[in-house]
């Protein structure tokens, strides 16, 4: 610190998803507990409290495989004959339909009609077991591997005539000493903290509450809880999580200063917003001010203002931005630099595929056979194909093998050069085309190109063909 000074401490802390969690929630929750043997995600808005929170916009994921099971209490004992198991639609987990219901030695096999309904014989009891035992089944596609996984049982509310849903709105209190410990300068401050059972669920940021010191004096005295009086030179600060709240920011202001005015964040118009350039009109700025693009960073990103290079940040971990100086209204220019790169390398190798195409149909001149030399191809064509080859396996790996074995099947004979000609040079023409049409087709040209270099392979590994007309045997006269 540059002079001694009393500064206001402000600490804030996010509920952690977990059993230490899981007792908060139950502790304020009225006695309806919910729990299951597995969730396909930590987050509470998925897990088991989902099911009971009366909030049919959440739902318990259950971790698919067998034995799928959903276990609520409630305080009293409650003659239940019926159960609805809600599904909202669009859900990314299987519906129901046939569960095994037990309470305490008594089972009850049901099945759910299309409302999600099942009656049966009464059960009296304060706690219900629920096995999935068959769903509609539902699979999700990994778009990237295009690998395909079962997704588990998905209830968005368990609806159990008498038993109360979860109390949202009740608010759990953590005492002096329940929340995360703030230490400065090696003296120990406790925290408290109020939240709702809804802002728990929800992971919301919650203001912690700074209590008096446990010891005996603090840096400098307090004189008033969460204010510290600190003294010019460096002191340590340390805030350490609990089970239940991460820690996520710390922050010290001196006090009689006025809170800084949070910045207002605004949209800017686009003039151009493409792949690879985009064109943004900024108004007047008095002060620096961080201009935030959605997107993760990437150094080929390049930002100028009016012609000027503008620094790159990276906010909040994963985003672009950059720092815009005071002055007048102006226009961004944001550029992917590589773009250009890949495209003059994507063309050139197009274009050498071309000639390849063209030079390996072009005839050799001949010569009269010496007795000393075999008929067919040299050396030299031999390394030729296979270099070829290597070059098309390295760039297009398993899918090449698949494109030479196409073109082959189609345009496989040994005279059917011109064709394969023809096609290499109608696939190279239509990815150069393509280029212009962003990223969205991005894997047709590869695949055109793969394509186009499978017909350069088949043209150069093809038998050649007989130098002059075959001569008919007969005989001599």
């Amino acid at each position: 610190m540059p002079a001694p000074a009393d500064y206001g401490l402000a600490v804030t802390a996010r509920p952690r998803p977990g059993a230490a969690l899981d007792r908060l929630i139950a502790s304020a929750a009225g006695g309806v507990r919910a729990r299951s043997n597995g969730s396909v995600v930590p987050d509470p808005r998925a897990g088991p409290w989902a099911a009971v929170d009366g909030d049919p916009a959440t739902a318990w994921l259950a971790a698919p495989g067998p034995g799928e099971r959903l276990r609520v209490s409630w305080p009293t004992e409650q003659r239940i004959t019926q159960i609805r198991v809600h599904y909202t639609a669009g859900t990314a987990a299987a519906r129901p339909l046939v569960l095994t219901l037990r309470a305490g030695g008594a089972e009850r096999l049901v099945t759910l009609d299309r409302r999600g309904i099942a009656t049966f014989p009464a059960l009296v009891t304060d706690s219900l077991s629920i096995d999935f035992l068959t769903r509609v089944e539902l699979t999700s596609l990994d778009t990237y591997t295009g690998e395909r996984s079962e997704l588990g049982v998905g209830v968005s509310e368990l609806e159990i005539p008498g038993v109360p849903s979860l109390s949202v709105d009740a608010r759990v209190d953590l005492a002096c000493g329940e929340g995360p410990d703030v230490v400065v300068d090696g003296v120990r401050y406790p925290t408290s903290a109020q939240a709702t059972v809804r802002e728990l669920l929800d992971l919301r940021p919650l203001e912690l509450t700074i209590c008096p010191p446990a010891a005996a004096a603090a840096p400098g005295g307090a004189p008033a809880p969460g204010t510290l009086s600190l003294d010019a030179g460096e002191h340590s600060l340390v805030a350490a999580s609990t089970a239940a709240l991460g820690v996520e920011s710390a922050t010290l202001r001196r006090v009689g200063t006025a809170l800084p005015v949070t910045a207002e964040r605004r949209a800017v118009d686009a003039g151009r917003w493409e792949a690879e350039n985009r064109v943004l009109e900024i108004d007047r700025r008095d002060q620096p001010t961080l201009l935030v693009v959605p997107e993760n960073v990437n150094d080929g990103w390049r930002a100028t203002l009016d012609g000027d290079p503008l620094r790159a940040v990276q906010v909040d971990g994963w985003q672009q931005g950059y720092l815009v100086p005071p002055g007048a209204a102006g226009v961004v220019e944001l550029t992917f630099e590589p773009g250009s790169a890949y495209r003059t390398a994507l063309l050139a190798g197009a274009a050498a595929a071309a000639l390849l195409v063209v030079l390996a149909r072009v005839p050799a001149r001949h010569r009269a056979p010496t007795p000393s030399r075999r008929p067919g191809r040299g050396v030299p064509s031999v390394l030729v194909a296979a270099a070829a080859g290597g070059l098309l396996l390295a760039i297009g790996g398993l899918w090449s093998l698949l494109a030479v074995a196409v073109v082959a099947a189609v345009f496989g004979r040994a005279r059917r050069y011109r064709a394969l000609a023809l096609v290499s040079t109608a696939c190279v023409l239509a990815a150069g085309a393509l280029l212009a049409a962003g990223d969205a087709v991005e894997p047709v040209r590869q695949l055109l190109v793969l394509t186009a270099l499978a017909g350069v392979v088949l043209s150069v590994c093809a038998p050649a063909s007989s130098a002059g007309p075959a001569r008919r045997a007969g005989s001599g006269a």
